[in-house]
């Protein structure tokens, strides 16, 4: 047996697994399921973002999780012109911190979305 991990690093070439392009290939790889699991713990940390807040104001959310993910996935259909409320604005700014959320959306599609799923 080798000493520590010594047979493990070479198992590796670093130079593959570790660019330092910041590039995120690994993601046009995935189809949308497989995407959704690797992310599942930041997409559902953006979702109770949204549920604990209209749960804590004793206000009913009519959406679900997977309309939510769904969103996330393919949010291009739900860009819109309009001005987003102060609720909308404040809770984009909180989901806006995740990465993956502010990666794949922008607030103009989240207020499309969340006029149409959540304040309607």
């Amino acid at each position: 047996m080798g000493q520590g991990d010594e047979y493990s690093r070479d198992a590796y070439d670093y130079q593959l697994v570790y660019s330092d392009d910041d590039s995120d290939d690994f993601d046009s790889q995935l189809d949308p399921e497989d995407w959704e699991d690797v992310y599942s713990q930041e997409l559902l940390d953006a979702w109770m973002t949204i549920r604990m807040w209209y749960e804590d104001q004793y206000l009913p959310v009519r959406t679900t999780y997977h309309d939510f993910v769904e969103f996330v996935v393919t949010p291009g259909p739900w860009f819109t012109y309009e001005t987003p409320s102060p609720v909308c604005t404040m809770l984009w700014n909180e989901i806006s911190k995740i990465q993956v959320i502010s990666d794949r959306v922008d607030l103009e599609q989240f207020t499309g979305w969340f006029k149409h799923n959540i304040e309607n």
